[in-house]
């Protein structure tokens, strides 16, 4: 239907976004509309259109949603809304026109957000050493018949990425058991 359906839906809204939706909104008629707040701000499509498709396909129509704020009173569509206060990311509880903050998110949506950075820094970390140790192996070659200097440097090198290595493969077992916790609590 509209391109925010095409998103993983699989978590509900939070408590916190499920009260400020039903506290903070209201339906107003398509008709009611003026003609730039008959299409959705998210997805950019007619409201009438997704209807439309939804009476052919027997889906739930599309309706638009305004938020009743002192500070934002944008309109939505039902199923952008509905996708946007689910997802798990930093900014799924403000306003994507005006950026008001419309309800605080859940602890473990910012929990699950911070997981999920370090674990990307963990794997650049990875990354990088990998390369760090392809270098390595190429001064080592390059230095086996030079001068000790070139071997102790690589030496070095080496002893230094293990430490690094030790460090990353701790931060994935801290990362992998916090995120057990984590899901443990949900």
């Amino acid at each position: 239907m509209t391109s925010a359906s095409n998103t993983n839906t699989s978590h509900r809204p939070s408590r916190n976004a499920t009260a400020f939706l039903r506290l903070h909104t209201t339906y107003p008629p398509i008709s009611s509309l003026s003609p730039e707040d008959q299409t959705c701000p998210i997805c950019h499509f007619s409201y009438e259109i997704c209807n439309k498709a939804a009476e052919r396909i027997g889906a739930l129509p599309e309706h638009p949603i305004q938020i009743t704020l002192p500070t934002c009173n944008h309109i939505f569509g039902h199923v952008c809304l509905s996708v946007l206060c689910s997802m798990s990311v930093p900014w799924g509880n403000r306003c994507p026109v005006c950026r008001t903050k419309w309800f605080r998110p859940q602890r473990s949506t910012v929990i699950r957000a911070a997981l999920e950075r370090r674990r990307k820094e963990v794997e650049d970390m990875e990354e990088n050493l990998g390369v760090l140790e392809e270098s390595i192996g190429s001064m080592e070659l390059l230095g086996a018949g030079r001068a000790g200097d070139d071997r102790g440097l690589a030496r070095a090198a080496r002893e230094q990425v293990e430490g690094m290595r030790a460090y990353v493969e701790e931060a994935r077992v801290v990362l992998e058991l916090a995120t057990r916790d984590q899901e443990d609590e949900e």
